[in-house]
């Protein structure tokens, strides 16, 4: 595939300025090196919609972005929402009104592109049965894939992940209707699985996602952040027909107990764990009324089972509802 024109498309939520600047950067060297290896690429943009109640840049930090990346022949166009549309919305309406290109790059606002990332997912999208290429993620945010890198993926993310314009443009992007925010990335792959496209996940295109570990060395979810993806993945499972899977994490919830002891000596860390048990069940019983809710009201999309999906959700951290 020649590509001649790729799109970076960021959705900003109350983003750090100091981390839209790193990005920034980051962004420059790619492009450098983009157009040194693959000069064919003569339309380079980034794209940036924000979503916050208050802008993250003001007039004078986005002439100053857009001289910093007009200088490498990246094309900047920013969008004040006003309103918080979520990164399903947000990326469709950008797609939309700024016009499709060849590739599309979904570009977490917190991420640090390598000097090559940018090169070597191409490189992987010149295959023609290849509709999506993810990043490598450091550090990495979700369990370990099942299949080696560089292998057919059951789904790709959407912090870091390079589209086919033509396949994101005929699977009519995000299903922003049904996804606000979490497990969106998981739907639009599986729609693009099922249209009969391959997606891939890179060894070699690296990038740096700033998020900070727990005390335990996770990257845990706050309340609001995880009822949202409780939400999505209830609403996933739904779409895709699996009923069998609904019924047994909804299961689970309402099982759960409000705390959870710890036997630790260690009294606060007992109080703790407790704490964010009682937490997170909260959460979820949150995210399984709304769901409720919706599906009363009909606002989720209508049931399709997939043979390719069946396959590829044991491929998927919680597919297996573990």
């Amino acid at each position: 595939m020649t590509v001649r024109s790729l799109a970076l498309q960021s959705i900003q939520y109350c983003t750090s300025p100091a981390a839209v600047e790193r990005a920034a950067a980051s962004v420059v060297a790619a492009a450098e090196t983009l157009r040194r290896e693959r000069p064919a690429v003569s339309q380079l943009s980034w794209r940036i919609g924000d979503c916050s109640p208050e802008p993250v840049l003001h007039a004078a930090a986005v002439a100053r972005l857009r001289a910093q990346v007009g200088a490498a022949g990246v094309r900047l166009e920013h969008r004040v929402f006003g309103t918080n549309h979520g990164p399903s919305r947000g990326h469709n309406l950008l797609w939309e009104e700024f016009g499709a290109a060849d590739a599309l790059f979904l570009m977490a606002p917190d991420l640090v592109l390598a000097p090559d990332s940018l090169l070597e997912l191409l490189r992987l999208l010149d295959d023609p049965a290849v509709a999506g290429v993810e990043a490598r993620q450091i550090p990495p945010l979700h369990p370990p894939r099942l299949g080696s890198y560089d292998a057919p993926a059951s789904w790709i993310g959407g912090a870091c992940s390079m589209l086919r314009g033509s396949a994101f443009s005929a699977v009519g992007g995000y299903d922003a209707d049904t996804f606000f925010l979490y497990h969106n990335d998981v739907d639009l792959s599986w729609r693009l699985r099922d249209a009969g496209w391959t997606l891939r996940a890179s060894a070699h295109a690296v990038v740096f996602h700033d998020k900070r570990p727990d005390r335990d060395g996770r990257f845990a979810l706050g309340p609001a952040a995880r009822q949202a993806a409780t939400l999505g993945w209830l609403s996933c499972l739904h779409v895709w027909g699996r009923a069998d899977a609904v019924a047994t994490l909804r299961a689970r919830i309402e099982a759960a107990a409000s705390g959870t002891r710890d036997r630790s000596a260690d009294a606060d860390a007992a109080a703790d764990a407790a704490a964010d048990a009682a937490a997170d069940a909260a959460a979820d019983r949150a995210a399984l009324a709304d769901f409720d809710a919706r599906l009363a009201a009909g606002a989720l999309r209508a049931l399709r089972r997939s043979a390719v999906i069946d396959a590829g959700l044991r491929e998927h951290p919680l597919g297996g509802l573990s």
